[in-house]
């Protein structure tokens, strides 16, 4: 009897062992507690599993940075290119998150560069509309050095170049991620569904820097979008008079422009 009761609690603790383990697994990876998923690992822990975010311990590890736990998870067959409810996989929060030494133990593990989540958004989309503190240059050089699609469109006709010129109007990012897509032939012209190009965005946003870099190549400086507006009259309606200049300067049809009100369509 006194046995049986031993062995019944000695199984009790085990699995109540690993109920915690799963429950405190995913705070582990955020926090980048390397010995705790260790031990998960070692006493079996499912690396695949989700919690009820859809999240997985890779994902969790991806968006960190924690590039120990990352390659912990990979050499324990973690599945790179699982998905979470909206599609998007570890990869992707890797590059939402500018972990770009993250990004390459991924990619070097077979994640799919060019999987779209459920928006149709692209790895390289997400970059280079990242919205942290430090620049999406080197995520964005490296995913063109990698072959992504400078072109992709999501399921609403955003590019990676649009991604960037509205991370822009955020005072978020570098031009430097607008030359580099720029120089990799992204098009300059392209509209999303809203009519929108890269041009119409940055100035909308009055970031001078953003409409300087796109000036660079030549776009169509009149493009309207579906509320019949074009580059000038957004910068108009901030009004942002340094990137008023700069389009009047390369030649932006000035007809139907008023400073500082809201422009029509004429």
């Amino acid at each position: 009897m006194k046995v049986t009761r031993v062995i019944g609690f000695m199984v009790l603790l085990f699995f109540g062992t690993i109920g915690i383990l799963f429950a405190d697994v995913f705070d582990s990876c955020k926090k980048g507690d390397t010995n705790a998923i260790k031990t998960y690992i070692k006493n079996g822990g499912d690396v695949n599993a989700s919690n009820s975010q859809n999240w997985t311990l890779l994902m969790y590890a991806a968006d960190g940075g924690r590039l120990d736990i990352i390659k912990l998870l990979i050499e324990a067959k973690a599945q790179v290119d699982k998905a979470d409810g909206n599609g998007d996989t570890a990869l992707f929060k890797a590059a939402e998150s500018v972990h770009v030494d993250a990004m390459k133990l991924l990619i070097s593990a077979g994640a799919n560069i060019e999987k779209k989540d459920n928006f149709g958004t692209t790895v390289l989309i997400a970059a280079a509309g990242a919205s942290t503190y430090k620049s999406n240059a080197d995520a964005v050089k490296y995913l063109i050095g990698m072959g992504a699609d400078v072109n992709a469109k999501d399921n609403d006709g955003f590019t990676a170049l649009m991604g960037a010129s509205y991370e822009m109007s955020a005072n978020v990012c570098n031009p430097e991620s607008l030359a580099l897509l720029l120089a990799a032939k992204a098009d300059v012209n392209a509209v999303d569904k809203s009519g929108d190009s890269a041009l119409t965005i940055a100035a909308d946003g009055g970031q001078a820097s953003g409409v300087k870099a796109l000036l660079a190549a030549k776009p169509n400086l009149n493009i309207r979008n579906k509320d019949g507006k074009t580059a000038l009259m957004l910068a108009g309606e901030g009004p942002y008079d340094d990137v008023i200049k700069l389009l009047k300067d390369a030649g932006a049809d000035t007809t139907g422009f008023v400073r500082g009100k809201v422009n029509k369509d004429y």
